[in-house]
Formats: structure tokens, C-alpha cells, sequence
């Protein structure tokens, strides 16, 4: 049995615009349930829709601002970026430790060194300087002793970040000791046996410095072990004599678990073997020190937590910088709130003679957007200028004027003939701000207008906009009926605009011819399943197509091609058309199916 499907291009179910056209999507209430594989044909293609006529427009993008004035030199500073505002999070490592002589009332560095860390408050911008660790632990300290660094070690080589409080020296005191019980030095023993002899007659002992040297102790067996402690020893000789001394110079490994005045004992042996002539005597092997001072450096310090070791900020200004900024947005005040609009401009900005801060200024339009009304007060947003340097302290909005619009008269089909006043009555508005439209009885055609309060100025109406626009003529008029008024966002119905001023009239000035020589148009079909074999495309577009039409013509173009639908279920079909149809497209044609008969051609 033979079908008939009826397509209207105002009927579809859902359009979708995509690659560059239009897709009308068309759901059947009831199946066609094809059983065998059956012929789609094309025919009786009917188009509605004027190719030739002349309309009336009126360009969105009209009303675009000229020029500017009253910019507001009072809100157009802008400063450089500051930075140290806070104490920073610093380690600083090989601080130098200074003990105070209360006879010389002076400080002196001594060899210890440790690693301290400034630390921001919690509750505000400055901080405290905190002990980490100890990096050279120094020596002749004790528990509690205080010593003290200087602030300016900490903040010099960082003076970016840190600031001194006026306390020169931050304080501490040691909790711990490192070396407690480790030799720091010893002392030639008074009767200790250190002399050195010469085994050769009248030639002196030969002088020497030895390295690395094992001290020992004794032991319960009367004999002497390796007490792990190290020295650097020389020997002297006596000028005049045959024989010499042996003194323990310096302490190179101190060992642990000693107390002062211990003894230790230097074997001779080592350092008079292999040298000519020195020797000793023979039951004076050992040669006895006492030990006279142990490291006690620094092991663990605490901060006093006084006002001496607070640590301040040292904020600093990164310099301004001179720039021009282009295509900066323009905003406007709707609804309580800076609103951005469609015009921009150049903007300046110089820093001033004598300070470290600039300003901004205004000094081009470059794109004047559309849609404005002057007077009218814009601004240009602050955080706009300060995206790539400087930056703001108060005042985010700086104010001025549009005060002129590019003539573009010439662009404009109609005008407003009267009646544009009593939108307000004794100072108060009858008609709220904002957008409307009235649909043109009979004409197809919608104009949108605004109401507007410019600065300085009554309310009032503007043309913003015209949908349609077919079927007038030079002179024509139209009235915006009170009742059929509709504001655009709430589609209420209706004005208060005053009795005694009218009706809001607008005049036709000129039309706009829209003439066509030609207008094809592919239609495709997506979602039928053919037989493949029997269909070719020699185009690189995959879509099926169905058929091709000359709009202006109105003759249907490939009206003899036949697809062969092989059996299937159809219950929606999806037609695409190569271009974006707009609401006054109106056509109709019938896709015929028939039982297959014949091959495709």
C-alpha cells in the first residue's frame, strides 16, 4: 500500500542548526511499517516565503558611542604592588653566636654557629626568631648560658623580607650541651715526664711537629689503651742542652666521657722513633697531660620569647609601571550592579612625578559597541588596568560620559514620529525601565524598543531592534497600541503610559530591498535505512540527498530520484537542509512511498 508523508517546514517536532544548515526532526504518532523494500519519491514542493520584497530594518548594532567627557580624574589612581608586607617563613643557616663581656660591655663573636627560622604570627604581620639547629656547636658553654645573634645577620642578606625592631641582638640559651664530657684541651703535667733526650753526645734534640698522635689512658693491668682521643704534638729542644720537651699543641679528636683534670698519657715512642738522636729515658716511656677544659658547645638553644627576638616586616613597592592598555571593557550600572557593555577603549597609564603611583586615563573609543543612549555614565573597572602591574587601594570604578553616537541615520528604515514622552508623571515613573515589543498586526513584524532614563534627561522611548519588516512602505506609520504593549522579560501585557500623551508612533523613512537571483537549497534525508546499492554520491558530504531546489525558481531540481528503503520500522524522519532557515521560512512537500517496481536510474 502506497504512503504519503507531508513535510511543513513550521511543523517540525525539534530544529537543530548544525554544519552550516538546519535539521527538522519529525515524529509519527503511528509507525510506518515497511514489510518489503519500497520506492521514496519527491513531488509537489511549495514555497511561501517572499524571495523578492522590500522590508523595513533596523540594525541591532546601531546607537554605538562617538565620544566621552567628565572622566573622573578623582577615582583614576592606581599604586604599585607591595610586597613584605608580612614577615616570610625563613631558615637562615650559619648564624654567628656572640657572647656579652660584662667587663668590656661589648659583644664578641665566637665560633659557634646555629640555623634560626623567622616565623609569622598567627594573629598579626610580625613574627618571632626561632632556634632549628646547631651548624658549628662552638665551645665553654653551659646549661643556661645566654648568648645572642644579630638580627641584622638574619634580615641583611634578605632585606627584602625582613625588618629589625630596633633590638639589635635576638637572645637565647642553651638546654643542652654538645661535648659535655669531650677534650677540648689539656696541660703539660707537672712532673709528668715529658722530657725528650739526645742519645748523641753535644747534638741537640731535633725539633719536630707529629700528626694525628694517640693519647691513651691507664688501665687496671698497669699498662696503657688507646684512650680514642688524637693530638697534634711538637717538640722542643733546649737551647744549650741534650735534651728536649714533648707538649700536646692541639686536641685533633677529642674522645667522650672525660671530666676536667683527667689524665692522659703520650707515648714518647711516637715521636722519637726513626728521628736522629731524640730518645728517652727508659722507664719514662710515657709522657702525662691533664685535661684541662672539654668542648661544651652548643647541643639545643631556646628563644628568651622577649621583645628581643621579635622580628617586623620590611614591606616593600615593586616600581609602578607606564602602559597603555587596549580594548579595555566599558561597563554600565543595570539593576544595582556594573554590567559590562559591548564598547571599549584605549586607557593610558603614567606614573606621577615624585611618588611611586600612577593614573589611569581614558583617551580613545575603539569600539563603541551599540545599543547606548546619552547621556550616559560608564566606568571603566580598575581590576581591567591592573591585570598585567600596579594595582588599586580604593575607588574600583572610574566614571565618565558618553555623550555623542556615530550618526548611522542612513541604517535606519524607521524613526519615532511622536508621542515619546509620558512615560513619567510628577518625577515618578508610570512605565518601568527596560525592554519591550509590539508585534505589527498583520505585518508579521515585531519591534523591540526601550525605555530609558539618560542622565539629566525624562524617560523615553528607543528603537532597538525589527524581526520581519515585510509588506511596508515609505510613510507608513505604526501605532504601539497601549493594551498590546509586552514588556520583553516578564511577557506582560500592556503600559501606563500617560493618556495625554498618546500613543508611542513610529514613522517609516525608508525600505530595504531583499532580491534574489537564485537560491539553491539541498534537502537530506538521515535516519531511513535504503539500499545502498542502488544509491550513489558522488559528493564528499555523506548525508543522503534527496533532492535540490532553486527557491527563487521554485523548480524542484533531481524531483526523478528514487531511494530504495529496504523493510524497517520508520517512526520519525529527519530532514536536513544545506542552510540556517529563520523563522519566516515556509515551505511544504510530500515524500511519496511506493511499492518498488523498478531500479533506480
Amino acid at each position: 500500500m502506497d504512503n504519503v508523508i507531508h513535510i511543513n517546514s513550521k511543523d517540525y517536532d525539534k530544529k537543530i542548526d548544525i554544519d552550516n544548515g538546519s535539521k527538522l526532526i519529525y515524529y509519527f504518532k503511528d509507525p510506518i511499517i515497511l514489510t518489503e523494500e519500497t520506492n521514496l519519491k519527491i513531488n509537489s514542493f511549495i514555497n511561501k516565503k517572499k524571495q523578492n520584497s522590500s522590508a523595513i530594518e533596523y540594525p541591532e548594532n546601531l546607537n554605538s558611542l562617538a565620544s566621552f567627557n567628565n572622566y573622573n580624574t578623582n577615582t583614576n589612581q592606581l599604586g604599585a604592588i607591595s610586597y613584605n608586607q608580612s614577615v616570610i617563613d625563613e631558615e637562615t643557616s650559619n648564624v654567628t653566636v656572640y657572647l656579652f663581656s660584662t667587663q668590656s660591655q661589648t659583644f664578641y663573636a665566637t665560633d659557634a654557629r646555629i640555623t634560626v627560622k623567622t616565623v609569622k604570627n598567627a594573629n598579626d604581620d610580625n613574627g618571632l626568631i626561632e632556634f632549628i639547629r646547631t651548624d658549628q656547636r662552638g665551645y665553654g658553654f653551659s646549661i643556661n648560658q645566654i648568648f645572642y645573634i644579630k638580627k641584622a645577620d638574619i634580615t641583611a642578606p634578605t632585606t627584602l623580607y625582613n625588618a629589625d625592631n630596633g633590638q639589635t641582638y635576638a637572645i637565647f640559651g642553651v638546654s643542652s650541651l654538645n661535648g659535655s664530657t669531650e677534650i677540648k684541651t689539656v696541660s703539660t703535667y707537672s712532673g709528668g715526664n715529658n722530657t725528650i733526650l739526645s742519645y748523641a753526645t753535644g747534638v741537640p734534640v731535633t725539633a719536630g711537629t707529629f700528626y694525628n698522635i694517640p693519647l691513651y689512658k691507664a688501665n687496671t693491668s698497669g699498662w696503657y689503651d688507646f684512650a680514642d682521643v688524637r693530638a697534634t704534638v711538637s717538640v722542643f729542644s733546649t737551647t744549650g742542652t741534650n735534651y728536649g720537651t714533648v707538649v700536646v699543641d692541639a686536641i685533633t679528636l677529642g674522645g667522650s666521657g672525660f671530666n676536667l683534670n683527667d689524665f692522659l698519657y703520650l707515648d714518647k715512642f711516637s715521636v722519637v722513633d726513626g728521628i736522629y738522636p731524640n730518645t728517652y729515658q727508659a722507664n719514662a716511656r710515657f709522657a702525662t697531660v691533664q685535661v684541662s677544659a672539654l668542648v661544651n658547645g652548643i647541643g639545643v638553644a631556646y628563644p628568651s620569647n622577649s621583645i628581643s627576638n621579635v622580628i617586623l616586616p620590611n614591606p616593600r613597592e615593586l616600581p609602578f609601571v607606564d602602559e597603555t592598555l587596549y580594548n579595555v571593557q566599558f561597563y554600565e550600572i543595570k539593576n544595582a550592579q556594573y554590567t559590562a557593555t559591548n564598547a571599549k577603549g584605549t586607557v593610558n597609564i603614567v606614573k606621577n612625578a615624585g611618588n611611586n603611583q600612577g593614573s589611569a586615563t581614558l583617551v580613545a573609543i575603539t569600539d563603541g559597541g551599540s545599543g547606548f543612549a546619552v547621556p550616559i555614565t560608564l566606568y571603566l573597572d580598575k581590576e581591567d588596568l591592573i591585570v598585567n602591574n600596579n594595582t588599586y587601594f580604593s575607588n574600583r570604578y572610574i566614571s565618565f560620559d558618553g555623550i555623542t553616537l556615530v550618526d548611522d541615520t542612513a541604517d535606519r528604515d524607521i524613526v519615532i514620529l511622536s508621542g515619546n514622552y509620558g512615560f513619567e508623571y510628577n518625577g515618578f515613573l508610570e512605565v518601568e525601565l527596560g525592554m519591550y515589543y509590539y508585534d505589527v498586526p498583520n505585518k508579521d513584524t515585531r519591534v523591540f524598543i526601550e525605555i530609558i532614563n539618560p542622565s539629566n534627561a525624562t524617560a523615553s522611548a528607543r528603537i532597538i531592534s525589527i524581526t520581519g519588516g515585510e509588506g511596508f512602505n515609505v510613510g507608513d506609520t505604526i501605532e504601539f497600541l497601549r493594551d498590546d504593549v509586552v514588556r520583553q522579560d516578564t511577557e506582560v501585557k500592556g503600559w501606563n503610559k500617560t493618556l495625554s500623551s498618546g500613543n508611542l508612533i513610529l514613522e517609516v523613512v525608508s525600505v530595504s530591498a531583499s532580491n534574489f537571483t537564485t537560491y539553491n537549497v539541498n534537502f537530506y534525508i538521515e535516519n531511513i535505512l535504503y539500499n545502498n546499492t542502488k544509491y550513489f554520491n558522488s559528493s564528499s558530504f555523506t548525508k543522503c540527498k534527496i533532492f535540490q531546489i532553486d527557491l527563487f525558481k521554485k523548480h524542484l531540481q533531481n524531483d526523478n530520484v528514487i531511494l530504495s528503503l529496504t523493510p524497517q520500522i520508520i517512526q520519525s524522519i529527519e530532514i536536513f537542509i544545506d542552510r540556517t532557515l529563520d523563522e519566516l521560512e515556509d515551505f511544504q512537500f510530500c515524500l511519496n512511498l511506493e511499492k518498488n517496481n523498478m531500479y533506480l536510474e
